[in-house]
């Protein structure tokens, strides 16, 4: 396995300054992930060059950020290095509001009763629409 540095520091903002250790996969999906966001490449991009699935660039794109390795993402865009400060601080926000979003909708379920739950799946009886198309009476359920 193969180091990449990553320490940096942006205006006083240090990232890790462990050598972080990456598999041969973890390796060759960061260098191709670019410096900046205005750079950024889609996951299918990744994954096509990788010959690996979307869902496996995710994963490890997520594994490499846990071992403390600045990459960041948007939902249009696709994934990029922090090039700045502004940049790193962008992400973090953004991922900030997810975490706090997602969190509050997890409150929300663990707050459902099974009583409730099992009250709402009740199949409720088709209705009967009349739609007008063309000037002939159709009825649909």
């Amino acid at each position: 396995m193969k180091s990449v540095q990553t320490s940096f520091d942006f205006n006083g903002l240090k990232f890790p300054s462990q050598q972080a250790t990456l598999t041969k996969q973890e390796k060759k999906l960061y260098e191709l992930i670019p410096t900046g966001k205005e750079n950024a490449v889609q996951g299918a991009y990744l994954a096509e060059t990788l010959n690996i699935d979307k869902r496996t660039v995710i994963d490890r794109v997520n594994k490499v950020r846990l071992k403390s390795i600045g990459i960041g993402s948007t939902t249009t865009d696709g994934y990029y290095r922090f090039k700045d400060q502004q940049e790193y601080l962008e992400f973090i926000g953004r991922l900030r509001t997810e975490y706090f979003k997602r969190g509050k909708v997890l409150q929300a379920m663990e707050n459902i009763s099974i009583d409730s739950f099992m009250q709402n799946d009740i199949k409720k009886p088709n209705r009967i629409i009349k739609i007008d198309s063309t000037k002939k009476d159709r009825k649909q359920r």
